[in-house]
């Protein structure tokens, strides 16, 4: 049996993914570089609340994404943001966090706001494609070396 998890650790500066078996023993290895491209609803129903919530949908998931892109990613890791309402938005587009201006994209995350329709389609191929024009670009996309 084996139970694999991936959890978000601050305290660490890093993510590792953890593997336990069924004898209760561990082995922790150190995640590998994201390439991560976030993909943003900012449609008219991110004006609601979450039940129990003072704050809007879009107000919460902007602090989060703001928190997450800060403290979670690795200056090594790649990242982009494309947001949609009716239409999309290629905020930043994919590269490397330390290749990223932190403060430009946390107050860009913290100016979206809510309004429009919502078209998850178009966003979701321009994300594809961007991750397409990453690899064309760099021949697959990973820096590191395999190890056997």
């Amino acid at each position: 049996l084996l139970y694999i998890s991936y959890c978000f650790t601050r305290y660490l500066q890093s993510t590792y993914l953890i593997c336990k078996f069924n004898i209760n023993k561990e082995k922790v290895f150190p995640r590998r570089k994201l390439n991560l491209m976030i993909v943003l609803d900012h449609s008219a129903r991110m004006n609601h609340k979450f039940r129990g919530e003072e704050q809007s949908k879009m107000a919460v998931t902007n602090e989060l994404l703001c928190a997450m892109v800060s403290n979670e990613l690795n200056d090594d890791d790649r990242v982009g943001l494309i947001s949609y309402n009716h239409e999309t938005y290629e905020e930043f587009e994919l590269c490397l966090k330390s290749e990223h201006d932190l403060d430009q994209f946390t107050h860009c995350v913290r100016n979206i706001s809510a309004e429009g329709g919502c078209d998850l389609d178009s966003a979701y191929q321009r994300a594809v494609e961007a991750f397409a024009d990453y690899v064309n670009l760099n021949g697959g996309g990973d820096d590191e070396e395999e190890e056997d």
